[in-house]
Formats: structure tokens, sequence, C-alpha cells
């Protein structure tokens, strides 16, 4: 008689949780883009570190990525998905703290008398 089967892999999440917990989130990296000064410093000023490709010099501000060479950093600026992560940078208007509370429930209490305009 059978027992019971293996349970298939449902697939490897590891990578993805570590990204998010590592990464920037956009309105942190639009804040860098609007302070002139931040982004200039994280596009052309990078200290060395000797952790990081390259030593830290080629850096995505956008994508908040690092890489190998100026070479590489070029082909990645003409890929999709760096225009598109521009884009959604640049189009939306980065969160407030007043919209995030609203999300937690917390947002301004409501104080208007229900059914009065039905009336």
């Amino acid at each position: 008689m059978g027992g019971v089967s293996k349970r298939k892999s449902k697939g490897n999440n590891r990578a993805a949780r570590h990204e998010r917990a590592t990464r920037r989130w956009p309105d942190q990296i639009r804040a860098d883009l609007d302070d002139g000064e931040r982004a200039r410093v994280l596009r052309e000023e990078q200290p060395v570190d000797f952790d990081k490709p390259a030593l830290g010099q080629f850096y995505c501000v956008e994508c908040d990525r690092h890489f190998e060479s100026g070479a590489t950093l070029d082909r990645h600026s003409a890929t999709k998905k760096h225009r598109r992560r521009v884009k959604e940078l640049l189009d939306s208007p980065p969160y407030t703290q007043k919209e995030a509370e609203a999300a937690a429930g917390m947002g301004a209490v409501d104080t208007g008398i229900r059914g009065a305009d039905m009336e």
C-alpha cells in the first residue's frame, strides 16, 4: 500500500524575499531623483566599496543596481526594464505619509452623519 506522496516543489521565492528586503522602495528613489545634488553624487561620486561589483563605481539610480562596467550600465540603460522603471518613477507621484496611514486604517476620522444626503 502506498504512503503519502511527496509534494512537488512550489518554487524558490527566497531571492524575491531577499530583494524586497534589500532594495530601495520607489518613493525613496524618487526622493533621491528630486534632490539634484543627491542624484549627482549617486551617479558620479560613488565611494569605493570592495563588496560591490566594480567597486561600486557604476550605479543605476533609478533601478538601484550596481554594474561591472560602464558598457554594461549603458546596455542596461537601453533595456525595456530600465525605461519602464524610469517612466514609473517620473509619472506616478510618490506615496505620502498621509496615504500610508489611510491605507493602514489610521486615516482621519470621518465625522459626517450617515444618510444625511439621502433625505
